[in-house]
C-alpha cells in the first residue's frame, strides 16, 4: 500500500463521515473497492452541493454517482459533506510548537512531526507547501510517508537563501529551527545549498529572505549584496525553481521584484511604494497572508481553544499543555522580541 493510498483512504473517511458513526475503515483495506454514499458533494467548480455516490479503487477515486457494484464496501456518509483536498501553502514541519520551551529531544521532535503530518490530513489536507525546511528533514519526512506513514503531499521550498547575519542567521532562531542549514555569503555556498537537496522531490522553488528588520533602529538584519542576489536569480533560473522572497516591508517587495519571483511568502506589513501592487500584479506575482500567525497571537487570551473539539483530536496533548502554560507564551513573546528588535534592554523585551 502506497503512501498516497493511505492518505487518501484517511482523508475520505475524515470528510465524509462524523467519528460517532462507527469505527474507522482499516487502512491496510485501501485497495479495495470502496462506495462512500448518501454523501453532500462540492467539487469545487462553484457548482452547488449535491447528494451522490463516490467510487473507490486502489485508493484513487474512479467515479462519482454510478450504482454501486457488488462485492464493494460501502460507507454510509449520511449526508455528510465531501470536498478536494485542501491545501496549505505555508507549513514548516520542523519547528515543532513548544519544543524549545519543552527541551523535546530529537526522538520527541519527530514523533510530534510525524503527528502533525497525520493531522493536517486528519483536517482535510491533502498537499502541503514546507516554505523552508533542512534538506535532511526534508528526506526524511518523503522517506517516511514512502513507507506507508499516513500524511499530505508535501512539497517544499529549497534551498533557502539567507545572508549571514540576515533573517534565519544567529542563535536566535537556532534553537527553534533545528537543525540548521548553512548561510549563502558567496555564489560557492548557494551551489553548496543546491548539492544538499540533490535527488529530493517535489521541490517546486526556493526561498530568498529579504528582511532588513522592522524599521529605523530595528533595522539590524543583514540582506544578501546585489551581486549575490544576481548570483541567486540565476542559479534559480538554471535550476529551473521559482523564487519566493520572505518579506515584511516594502524593501523587500523591491528585492523580489528585482528577482522576478512567483510569490511573496508573507503579507506585507507596511504601505507599499507608489505603484508596487501595480508592478506586483503585472509580475503575476503572488502573496501567502499567513494571517494565521497574527491570529495565533491571539491564543494566549482564549485558552480554551487548546480543548476544542477538532484541536483535541489532531493537536498532540503535550502541545495543547504547551498552549496553555503562561510561562511558555511569555517565553516565546520575549524570545520574539530578542529577535526582532536586539538593542532593546532586556526588562523592556520582557
Amino acid at each position: 500500500m502506497t503512501a498516497f493510498r493511505a492518505a487518501a483512504h484517511a482523508v475520505l473517511w475524515s470528510l465524509a463521515v462524523p467519528a460517532a458513526t462507527a469505527a474507522p475503515p482499516d487502512p491496510a483495506d485501501a485497495g479495495a473497492p470502496l462506495a462512500i454514499v448518501n454523501a453532500s458533494l462540492i467539487d469545487g467548480t462553484g457548482a452547488p452541493a449535491r447528494r451522490t455516490s463516490i467510487h473507490i479503487r486502489d485508493g484513487r477515486i474512479v467515479s462519482f454517482g454510478n450504482p454501486v457494484p457488488t462485492e464493494t464496501r460501502i460507507l454510509d456518509a449520511a449526508g455528510a459533506t465531501v470536498l478536494p483536498g485542501l491545501i496549505d501553502s505555508h507549513v514548516h514541519f520542523q519547528a515543532v510548537p513548544g519544543a524549545v520551551f519543552r527541551q523535546d529531544s530529537a526522538e520527541t521532535r519527530r514523533t510530534l512531526m510525524y503527528r502533525h503530518l497525520r493531522g493536517h490530513l486528519a483536517n482535510g489536507v491533502t498537499t502541503v507547501l514546507d516554505a523552508a525546511i533542512a534538506s535532511s528533514v526534508l528526506r526524511e519526512i518523503h522517506a517516511y510517508l514512502a513507507s506507508g506513514g499516513l500524511g499530505p503531499r508535501v512539497m517544499a521550498l529549497g534551498p533557502t537563501f539567507h545572508n549571514p547575519g540576515g533573517y534565519m542567521d544567529g542563535p536566535a532562531l537556532s534553537a527553534y529551527w533545528a537543525p540548521r542549514w548553512r548561510a549563502s555569503a558567496t555564489p560557492e555556498d548557494v551551489d553548496a545549498l543546491y548539492r544538499e537537496y540533490d535527488g529530493i522531490d517535489n521541490l517546486v522553488g526556493v526561498k530568498v529572505a529579504a528582511t532588513y528588520g522592522f524599521g529605523g533602529p530595528l533595522d539590524t538584519l543583514e540582506t544578501h549584496t546585489p551581486e549575490m542576489l544576481d548570483a541567486i536569480g540565476r542559479r534559480a533560473r538554471d535550476h529551473e525553481r521559482q523564487i519566493y522572497v520572505h518579506v515584511n516591508d516594502h524593501r523587500g517587495v523591491e528585492i523580489a521584484l528585482g528577482l522576478g519571483a512567483h510569490a511573496l511568502t508573507h503579507l506585507v506589513l507596511d504601505d507599499p511604494q507608489a505603484g508596487q501592487v501595480k508592478r506586483m500584479r503585472e509580475a503575476g506575482m503572488h502573496v501567502m497572508t499567513t494571517m494565521a500567525i497574527v491570529d495565533g497571537f491571539a491564543d494566549r487570551h482564549r485558552p480554551g481553544v487548546a480543548d476544542t473539539p477538532r484541536v483535541r483530536l489532531t493537536v498532540p496533548e503535550v502541545e495543547r499543555e504547551t498552549a496553555r502554560d503562561p510561562a511558555a507564551w511569555d517565553r516565546w513573546g520575549t524570545t520574539f522580541i530578542r529577535i526582532v528588535a536586539p538593542s532593546l534592554p532586556e526588562w523592556f523585551a520582557r
